[in-house]
């Protein structure tokens, strides 16, 4: 139902950026990779070209950059799916706390993504991030260590 929803949305208004996020969720836990990349790219691409973004759009910016890269990484397109998680570094930690925790999930599954490509030296960078902001997250660096 909320897809539809959503689809219904998409059709008026193929820029709703929430839209777009949810749909790329959904076609994600579908298995549906490919179609869950075009409607998360869409969507980035979309919040990229706001001039001023809000502090909602850099939530969605960094919602959309971390499923972006799941969805890539799923597909065996590492490098793709870092280059999205790796947006997410170039932001500003957001003062809102669902976006602060949206933006050390996305440093995590950077963190992940780097460590399965024998890049530990840089997982363990933002792995402190995260750790320092959740220490209930150490094990994650201590695996890293």
């Amino acid at each position: 139902m909320i897809c539809f929803c959503y689809r219904m949305a998409l059709e008026k208004d193929p820029g709703y950026i929430r839209a777009l996020i949810v749909m790329g969720q959904a076609r994600l836990q579908e298995g549906l990779c490919a179609e869950a990349t075009d409607h998360l790219e869409r969507a980035i691409s979309n919040l990229i070209l706001t001039g001023h973004p809000t502090a909602e759009d850099v939530d969605h910016l960094i919602l959309a950059s971390q499923w972006a890269g799941v969805a890539y990484i799923r597909q065996g397109k590492n490098a793709e799916g870092i280059m999205h998680l790796e947006r997410i570094t170039s932001l500003e930690e957001p003062e809102d706390p669902n976006s602060k925790a949206h933006y050390f999930d996305g440093l995590l599954l950077l963190a992940s993504a780097l460590s399965k490509e024998d890049r530990n030296a840089e997982a363990v960078k933002y792995l402190r991030l995260v750790v320092a902001y959740d220490p209930s997250r150490k094990e994650f660096l201590d695996q890293c260590l």
